[in-house]
């Protein structure tokens, strides 16, 4: 993985997430970790399973949004 970056020194990148994408991060990182601990993910399928951690999580994501309400939310 290559990022442009003005400091050829300086290999990090920056990333600023909002709170939701934090959330969905949060819960598809737990995911692809169960993955992992149950041997269903090979180093071979990383970016299958990461990409099928992140859809799980989404699905969570918005069925919980379909299902609650939260305050202040119309």
């Amino acid at each position: 993985m290559e990022f442009d970056n003005n400091d050829n020194n300086d290999k990090r990148i920056s990333v600023q997430l909002a709170v939701t994408e934090a959330a969905v991060l949060a819960a598809a990182s737990r995911l692809y970790a169960a993955y992992i601990a149950s041997g269903q993910a090979s180093p071979e399928a990383e970016k299958e399973f990461i990409k099928k951690s992140i859809k799980q999580a989404l699905l969570m994501a918005t069925t919980i949004d379909d299902s609650i309400k939260a305050e202040g939310e119309f």
